[in-house]
């Protein structure tokens, strides 16, 4: 399944309705290279399409290309900063089968910093992927709402020192009084990264 678009010349152009075209092509590869090139690009035009292509349907596990499709999508959304991507990009971060996917809508969730995500993201810290769980305590640490501090908290705990790490920055840069005394006790961590 071969195509005729030049995604790098739609990119070049800044032909955003072309590169939308080219997101919904037959051939998948053009759908990746338009969906890199769309997050290059970020025009607020391309929301609706790459919300599209950001929905994960059970036929796409076939083809391992279309996670690539909705990583580059998820990216994008977080570069355009559109909020009304957030509820494409939860189910995204709560939903897609692939890590990296997850990841992506994690990570463009904390880019839009819409308090919205907070609770998502609360959830996401319980994650089985430790990608995840680190880019959603950095995540809320760049959205700075209170209702996330008690998970944080928890999240020093985790077996994994990044999602520490970045549950330490957090709970630094939220600067709420009921962690100080928890990551004085971080400052014992065993991972230097941590402390």
């Amino acid at each position: 399944m071969d195509s005729d678009v030049n995604v790098e010349y739609l990119e070049e152009e800044r032909d955003v309705e072309g590169l939308i075209r080219a997101l919904k092509d037959q051939d998948y590869l053009t759908r990746k290279e338009a969906a890199r090139a769309l997050k290059k690009v970020g025009d607020e035009r391309a929301v609706p399409a790459l919300i599209e292509a950001l929905h994960y349907k059970s036929w796409h596990s076939d083809y391992i290309i279309l996670s690539s499709v909705r990583e580059n999508s998820a990216e994008a959304l977080g570069k355009i900063g559109d909020t009304m991507a957030i509820p494409a990009l939860i189910d995204s971060m709560e939903d897609d089968p692939d890590d990296e996917v997850r990841l992506k809508a994690t990570w463009a969730l904390g880019e839009l910093g819409d308090p919205e995500a907070v609770d998502a993201l609360i959830t996401a810290l319980e994650d089985k992927n430790w990608g995840v769980r680190r880019t959603a305590a950095n995540a809320l640490g760049r959205i700075g709402d209170d209702r996330a501090v008690p998970a944080l908290i928890k999240a020093l705990e985790d077996n994994d020192w990044h999602v520490r790490k970045y549950a330490a920055v957090s709970l630094g840069k939220m600067q709420d009084k009921r962690a100080i005394p928890i990551l004085l006790e971080a400052m014992d961590d065993e991972d230097a990264d941590v402390r």
